[in-house]
């Protein structure tokens, strides 16, 4: 059971869906009934986080396209396949990562909370999670899937041998070899937030202080 943004989010996702395979009629099915499943939870669940994490499984059974079970994204959606900003992305972060996801998605409004996690956590956590910020779920599609474009997984492979380096020894990180690495990966793929915030540490360029949005959060819980 779910409260009424959520149903409206799904609601949404079913148009956008509907439009987007519009000239792909085989693709789009009918006659089936899908049930959405939060097993954890034996409330009614609402709120709009969870859009873009539905419409991917949704795309997923119209498409028959599989994906990656180490992919873990938040994010309201629109009817126009916009992924738009929620509340408390650090406290998501971590709580994908309890979950063992390695990859992340979050709204790309949303990249100062990534910050956040280096200003509570220090820069472990970024070593052992990437984070890609979306616009929209065209985006969010390329990293979610099983079988990624050659840019994608190029990155993924690259930020692995930097947090590799990084495991070993943190002081690695002002090495002008994992600067260049950083920067190259960056330029690849510039959504690539972990990649992003580790550069920024590099340069010493980073943020110090939480978000406005991570502020209060820390303050209510």
């Amino acid at each position: 059971k779910c409260g009424p943004m959520m149903a409206n989010s799904l609601e949404s996702i079913v148009n956008f869906l509907k439009v987007k395979y519009e000239d792909e009629p085989k693709i789009v099915p009918s006659d089936y009934k899908v049930d959405i499943v939060f097993e954890d939870k034996d409330q009614p669940v609402d709120g709009p986080s969870a859009g873009t994490a539905m419409a991917l499984l949704l795309d997923s059974l119209f498409t028959g396209r599989e994906l990656d079970d180490k992919f873990a994204c938040t994010g309201a959606i629109t009817a126009t396949g916009k992924v738009m900003p929620i509340g408390g992305v650090a406290g998501k972060i971590r709580g994908a990562t309890a979950k063992g996801c390695y990859l992340v998605g979050v709204p790309h409004a949303n990249i100062k909370g990534v910050s956040d996690i280096l200003v509570l956590d220090g820069i472990r956590k970024l070593i052992d999670i990437q984070v890609f910020s979306f616009k929209t779920l065209d985006q969010a599609i390329e990293v979610a899937s099983l079988e990624k474009s050659e840019t994608v997984q190029s990155a993924i492979d690259d930020f692995n041998k930097v947090a590799d380096l990084l495991k070993e020894d943190e002081t690695k990180l002002k090495n002008p070899v994992v600067i260049n690495l950083l920067k190259d990966l960056v330029e690849k793929m510039p959504n690539h937030q972990s990649a992003k915030i580790l550069l920024s540490v590099a340069e010493g360029e980073e943020k110090k202080s939480l978000s406005l949005g991570g502020s209060f959060h820390q303050i209510r819980t």
